[in-house]
């Protein structure tokens, strides 16, 4: 099991996230859900020696605090990828996907190869975690949506497979590179950072899991909100899906602190 780096989180789960799944993290804006998956990220540094590579969607242009937040909680120099390049990732990258464009619709055509070669190259340098933030309300931004279906696939293909389409002319050179950075794909977890429209857990707990999509083929979902409690507004969450593993039922409180999250 990979530790999500929270260690009363890590037993709600019964250990942390099984090798090959996919985790969605469901969330208002604000609610933690960043800190969450940078704790998770960086947890992978002593777990597998390698930190998770950070994967920012976001489309309205506002800053997600990935590098802030990393150099403050975990000592982390967490670098931002702008000229990608397989086989220099180094230790738990940050790539933007939308930055500076002004229409993202372009982007499926300018820049899903250097996503391509973001992904292979974090795969290939020892990465086996990959947190993806931004994601707008599920069903609200149809450029994300084809992302993150192209993002599925391509984390689960042959490392080998993967390596030809993102080195293209190059794999052939290259071969030798590719058979000593090679990998299992089936080692490798993905956390989606969701935001949702309801602010309070109760709302998110009365609507249940989508039938499709993210959630639907999830291993684990995890929905974060306010509860409203005697006059207090506290944070909470609740792992609402959990397969292959038995899991906590309880709704448990967290703060945000200095140290980030702490239940």
């Amino acid at each position: 099991m990979l530790s999500t780096g929270i260690a009363e989180l890590d037993r709600m789960l019964g250990g942390g996230f099984a090798p090959g799944t996919s985790v969605v993290v469901l969330g208002a804006t604000g609610i933690g859900k960043t800190h969450l998956g940078l704790a998770f990220a960086s947890a992978g540094l002593k777990q597998e020696g390698k930190r998770g590579a950070i994967l920012d969607l976001t489309l309205r242009g506002d800053s997600q605090r990935h590098r802030e937040y990393a150099r403050r909680l975990f000592g982390w120099e967490l670098e931002e990828v702008r000229d990608v390049e397989p086989f220099s990732q180094g230790d738990g990258r940050l790539f933007k996907l939308f930055a500076g464009e002004a229409e993202p619709e372009a982007v499926l055509d300018t820049r899903l190869p250097e996503l391509l070669r973001f992904l292979y190259g974090s795969f290939a340098s020892g990465a086996r975690r990959l947190v993806v933030d931004g994601i707008e309300p599920l069903g609200t931004a149809k450029v994300q949506e084809e992302v993150l279906a192209y993002i599925a696939r391509m984390v689960r293909k042959r490392h080998d497979w993967l390596a030809r389409e993102a080195l293209r002319e190059r794999f052939f050179s290259l071969r030798g590179l590719v058979h000593k950075h090679s990998y299992d794909p089936d080692k490798i977890v993905v956390v989606y950072l969701v935001t949702a429209r309801e602010n309070l857990l109760e709302e998110l707990i009365r609507q249940g899991i989508s039938g499709s999509g993210l959630e639907a083929n999830a291993t684990t979902v995890i929905l974060m909100g306010r509860i409203v409690e005697g006059g207090r507004v506290r944070r909470a969450l609740y792992v609402a899906k959990h397969r292959g593993a038995r899991c906590s039922d309880a709704i448990a409180e967290f703060r945000i602190t200095e140290r980030g999250i702490e239940m």
